[in-house]
């Protein structure tokens, strides 16, 4: 069936049953409705008939744009879609194309889950994505309400958020949740935060605000992995690299090892020659 190009009534419009680009920021919404004023509506709400009014498949913010920029009627473009599946397949592919926030995907993957029957694969094979794909979004929504809220608000990206997530403790994870928010972090900052916060708590240490500063300010300063050679850890700005084969690395390596170990050594006897020597007591 051929696509029709219509302008109808917006009260002629019904929502779709599940939108995808739910978390909009306000500013975001602001500049849409600034930009419907500015220049009109550009590109067409993607609908199906329903008896004598128009369901939308992709385009549920533009109505609402539309709306909140005093517009009483919308550009539409309708498609023919057999079966609900086709209506999902192009509610996900046609909101897909723009920034979707994570958590708004996990939660539409998870309602439409139940039409495949909770099939994993066969939602996989429908939509095109990977399984993998599929339920790294559904662990998101396992990751406690304050971390989720966190990436909803684009506050922390996903990386950060994985780790923030496994510490357990709400008043220590809110800590990390703030100074994350306020000055940014980084996946290997966050990692070594997470770290800090097993050790700390496995040794049963406090973990005061003071000591999670102190412990994201190590961890901004020095890299995660430690030098290779030496074993100490890495000031940032100060790593270097080379490249070779794994091989002829490791036998580098060795070799350093070795010279490190020998002069040691060397330094730990020049030290017992320097000591002075002790008068040894005569026997009487």
């Amino acid at each position: 069936m051929p696509e029709e190009f219509l302008e109808v009534p917006l009260d002629q419009l019904i929502l779709s049953d599940y939108q995808l680009h739910v978390n909009i920021s306000e500013e975001e919404f602001d500049k849409l409705v600034q930009s419907l004023k500015d220049t009109g509506q550009q590109e067409r709400i993607v609908c199906k008939r329903v008896g004598d009014k128009f369901k939308i498949i992709s385009g549920n913010t533009r109505y609402a744009a539309l709306k909140a920029a005093g517009f009483t009627t919308a550009k539409i473009v309708i498609r023919d879609f057999p079966t609900y599946e086709d209506e999902i397949k192009a509610l996900y592919h046609a909101n897909i194309r723009v920034k979707i926030n994570p958590i708004d995907e996990a939660r539409f993957i998870q309602e439409m889950l139940k039409f495949y029957g909770n099939d994993i694969t066969k939602m996989a094979e429908s939509l095109g994505i990977t399984r993998h794909h599929i339920r790294e979004r559904l662990a998101l929504l396992d990751y406690p309400l304050d971390v989720q809220e966190a990436v909803l608000r684009d506050e922390i990206p996903l990386a950060v958020a994985k780790w923030l997530s496994k510490i357990d403790n709400i008043a220590t994870r809110a800590n990390y949740l703030e100074a994350a928010i306020r000055g940014g972090m980084t996946e290997a900052v966050a990692h070594k935060c997470y770290q800090d916060y097993k050790f700390l708590k496995e040794a049963g240490l406090p973990i005061t605000p003071q000591i999670i500063q102190e412990k994201i300010q190590e961890a901004e300063e020095y890299l995660l992995t430690p030098c290779e050679i030496c074993g100490n850890k890495i000031k940032r700005g100060e790593e270097g690299y080379v490249w070779g084969h794994k091989s002829c690395l490791e036998t580098a390596k060795g070799l350093i090892h070795e010279k490190l170990a020998e002069l040691a050594a060397k330094e730990e006897n020049e030290q017992k020659i320097e000591q002075p020597q002790q008068p040894q007591q005569s026997s009487s």
